[in-house]
């Protein structure tokens, strides 16, 4: 007694998935480098990569060591938890030789934000990203 008629395009269609598992392993051996996973989900040879940049930044640390003037103002000031490099740059080269690089001098805006603040900023890009979302959903409904 036969339990399976036309069993043959069972065997076809499992013969396909492990053709697919196959080449699907193939690529990956090729794609995915082999210090992948050593160290948890993310390549292990990044570490070494990041290790090899140059320093730019030099700390908070480098910055009160010099401007003891500036620190005293800044403890009692709004900017109390904000380190230096935050608004002046990356200093590491400014902490090495003083007169190599001079840091950036603030007019009491911080060059990210602009003259108009945070809320304004985040305003801006929500009010844009809604935009687009209603531009793609428009599109979709006239095609």
């Amino acid at each position: 007694m036969n339990v399976f008629k036309d069993a043959g395009h069972l065997f076809r269609l499992a013969a396909v998935f492990v053709a697919g598992l196959l080449i699907f392993l193939v690529i990956r051996g090729f794609l995915v480098p082999k210090s992948f996973g050593q160290l948890g989900h993310y390549r292990a040879n990044a570490v070494a990569e990041i290790a090899a940049r140059p320093i730019k930044f030099a700390g908070h640390e480098s910055c009160e060591g010099c401007h003891a003037d500036v620190l005293d103002k800044k403890k009692n000031g709004k900017h109390a938890g904000v380190n230096c490099e935050a608004c002046h740059g990356p200093q590491a080269q400014h902490a090495d030789d003083p007169t190599a690089v001079k840091p950036d001098k603030l007019d009491g805006h911080s060059r990210a934000v602009g003259k108009f603040g945070v809320f304004a900023v985040t305003f801006g890009a929500f009010f844009l990203a809604e935009i687009g979302d209603k531009t793609q959903l428009s599109t979709i409904a006239l095609a």
